[in-house]
Order: C-alpha cells, then structure tokens, then sequence
C-alpha cells in the first residue's frame, strides 16, 4: 500500500501568506515568501496590498495540510483568505496545483472589493479569483439588493450567471425571513453583466409574495449601480382599501444628461389603470419639474367623500428654482387637482394640503 506524504503545520494565532514555505511549495510548484507573518489587521492588510501590487493570498487558517502526491494545500478551522480587496470565510480550502482551482468546502462568506458580499454552501474559484462556481448561493449588494440561486457560475470577473434564480430589491421579513419578498424577480436564468450593468432574465415570472404575476420569456433592466440609464426602475407596490392593491413598474428614459422622462402606468384591483409621468429638467441657471397623472376609476362608488365619486380624477403639478445671481434666486410651486382628496386617495403625499407659491429671495453672507 502506497502511504501519500502529508505534512500538517498548525497555526495557532498567526498568519501566514499561501506558499509561506519555500521549500515545501517549491516542490508543489506554488510561488510564495519564507517566512510566516505577523498578525494583521484589514488596515494592514490594506498597506500590504498598496506596497506590493504583487502580493500572493493572505491567509490564516487553524492548519495547513501539505499533501505532495495529489499536489495540493488545505486550510482547516476557521479559514481567512485575503486577496486583491477580496475577503473569504469558511472552515476549510483547499488549493489544487494541477488545476489552479480553490475549493471552498461548507458555509461560505466572500466579500468583493466593490462591496458585495456572496454567502455560498460550496465554492469553486480559479486563483484570481475571476471564474467560479458556487451552490446554494445568495448575493447581497451594498445597496441591499439580493440575488439568490441554485447554482451561479461566474466568468472573467464580469458576468455571473444565476440557474434557478431570484432577484429582489426588498428586505427580508425580520420576524420570517423565509417568508417571500413583497415583490422578486424569479427565473431560469438570471445573468448579471457587471461590464454593461444590466440583468437580463430568461423565462421569468414577477411574483408578490411568491404568487406569480407576470410571465416574461425575456427581460432585462440596468442593474443598482447605474444611476441614469434608460429602462425599467424598481416596481412599486401600494395598497389602500378603497383603491386595492395597486402594482406599477416606472420606466425612465434618458434622454440627455440634463432632461429626462420616467412614466409609469399602475394597476389598481378596485379601480383600474393609472397613468403616471414625471419630466425633469436642468438649465443653465436651475432646474424644474412637471408631472401629471390620471385615472378613469371602475368603481368610483366605493369612495366615501362626494368629490373622490368623479370618474375622471387626476392632478398636475410642477415646480422649478432658479439661480439669477450670486445674491437673488427665484422659484414657483404649482399644483391642479381634480379634488382635494386625490393625492391622499392614490397615495402621492402624506400632506393634507398643498400650497401654490412663487417667491423671491435675496441672501447675503450677512443679510
């Protein structure tokens, strides 16, 4: 019987960087310094990274297993891998020479440089970290959108590819997390093109609360990061118990780096379609606003106030604030209602009335 040459060296409270012995990873083929390092903190770590573009993996693990015949390295208890802005946690890694690949076996946290954080069951990543492939994955962006899925492949560092999987901008439930999401995205596959800043969704239904909604064979919108680029925005929920339970997706276009337009039509249960546009425009001097929106109401009968009983009901309002020098400024606040009662009715304002203003105003440093 043939007996494979394992090496065990325990790290009690240090670390070490991958490939901390010359020796040993010279015979494994893996490039590396000497000697062990120091504890560190991120802010060290972060100075490390700063001096040496070049820097290998920082790692600390309970012990390293070297294991010469089938060339490869583990981690074991309580493993910590920093590389390039990238942070792993879980119990054990293992590195495989022949292959280049690290195996991140069990409950897995990954933070990015750009602020994601990956909670995986198992993990498969080149050792650039670029290409992977993770199961029983969820991904929380710093804005606090989620994907979740399956099985995720990720490719040159760009595109992931998320088979059987959700997308949502809603926080869990605190009391049951597992409970369903108000509203998410669920579909065959969902691919996230960080290069082009788009999710595109193939075979996919919108669900609220797990129910599903809409069907859609294709879909795509710009992913959170883009700040002004047309396409669909994040949808809307709203429910009141004279209008139902009302459901609306914006979709904004943009149409020049100081104007644009963002329309959305919402389905109410108990009243109908709602259409809804806002313009918004920046000049030399200042800015303004115009927006509208109207509805033919099914049932105008379930309304308690003699107003709100109109079947056409709507608004229009604008305002605008504009610079005419260092000293003076001037704006408006405009507003027609079909009825007092419509905006607190369709849930536009909290506000029980609003006011119609034009002003003039002079400000000095003293005056």
């Amino acid at each position: 019987m043939k007996v494979r040459s394992v090496r065990v060296i325990p790290y009690l409270a240090g670390w070490a960087v991958v490939a901390a012995s010359a020796t040993i990873l010279a015979t494994l083929g893996l490039p590396g310094r000497a000697e062990a390092q120091p504890a560190l903190t991120g802010s060290a770590i972060d100075g490390i990274a700063a001096e040496d573009p070049d820097a290998r993996m920082l790692l600390q693990s309970n012990e390293l297993v070297y294991d010469y015949d089938n060339k490869t390295v583990s981690a074991v208890g309580n493993v910590e891998i920093y590389y390039q802005g990238y942070a792993v946690e879980t119990n054990e890694v293992v590195y495989d020479q022949s292959t280049q690949r690290i195996h991140a076996i069990g409950k897995t946290k990954i933070t990015e440089p750009d602020g994601n954080i990956i909670y995986a069951d198992d993990v498969e990543l080149s050792d650039d970290f670029r290409d992977g492939f993770l199961k029983e994955m969820t991904l929380v962006t710093p804005d606090r959108t989620r994907f979740a899925a399956a099985t995720a492949d990720r490719r040159d560092d760009r595109i992931t590819v998320f088979n059987k999987g959700v997308y949502t901008a809603c926080e869990p439930c605190k009391e049951n997390p597992e409970r369903a999401p108000i509203w998410q995205f669920k579909a065959t596959r969902i691919i996230h093109d960080q290069e082009e800043h788009v999710i595109k969704y193939e075979d996919a239904f919108f669900q609220i609360y797990g129910v599903p909604i809409f069907y859609f064979p294709y879909f795509q919108h710009p992913d959170p990061t883009v700040k002004r680029k047309s396409g669909f925005l994040r949808p809307e929920i709203i429910y009141g118990s004279k209008v139902g339970t009302g459901f609306g997706i914006p979709y904004f276009f943009n149409l020049a780096p100081n104007y644009d337009l963002t329309v959305q039509p919402t389905y109410f249960t108990s009243q109908g379609l709602m259409m809804d546009a806002q313009w918004r425009h920046r000049v030399a001097n200042g800015s303004y606003w115009v927006r509208g929106a109207g509805i033919r109401q099914s049932d105008p009968d379930d309304f308690d106030a003699f107003q709100s009983k109109e079947e056409w009901r709507g608004f229009l309002a604008s305002e605008g604030f504009f610079n005419i020098n260092e000293f003076w400024n001037w704006g408006f606040a405009g507003h027609l209602l079909s009825d007092s009662k419509f905006m607190d009715d369709y849930y536009f304002t909290d506000e029980t009335y609003l006011r119609d203003t034009i002003y003039l105003t002079g400000m000095s440093e003293s005056n």
